[in-house]
């Protein structure tokens, strides 16, 4: 079976060897690795005040779980950010799963959710910039 490439961005300080992977390798790394893969950490966050961050998976423990950590209520702005980082705080496979991300919403053009530490918003943006034409109109 022919291998195809998808054009994307990367997220920003991605590791080149992670760059050169291929979109099956990235894929079976994240779900081997992920934290957001079932069982490695709660996938659900408290209920919290707008001013405040949205907790680690690790810092929720038994509170009110009301939504999914990696699919938050908010896809931009600065919660959003803040709370794509805090989701993917020392995640092993951060890298591979933002290149992932990207390769597969560049083919797809669906973007939702926290990947790789970076908030739907962010990716749609670097998406957007990717693909405008470069240089000026003719």
């Amino acid at each position: 079976m022919p291998m195809t490439t998808v054009s994307a961005p990367l997220p920003e300080g991605t590791r080149s060897e992670v760059a050169a992977e291929s979109t099956a390798v990235l894929r079976k790394r994240v779900a081997a690795s992920g934290l957001c893969r079932p069982g490695a950490a709660s996938t659900t966050v408290v209920t919290f005040h707008a001013s405040v961050a949205a907790p680690h998976p690790s810092d929720v423990g038994g509170a009110d779980k009301t939504h999914d950590l990696w699919f938050p209520l908010e896809e931009t702005g600065v919660k959003a950010v803040a709370q794509a980082r805090r989701a993917c705080k020392g995640c092993p496979v951060k890298d591979e799963c933002g290149v992932l991300a990207y390769r597969e919403e560049a083919a797809s053009g669906d973007v939702h959710g926290v990947r790789g530490g970076l908030c739907a918003g962010e990716r749609r943006d670097a998406l957007r910039q990717f693909r405008a034409p470069k240089g000026g109109a003719r």
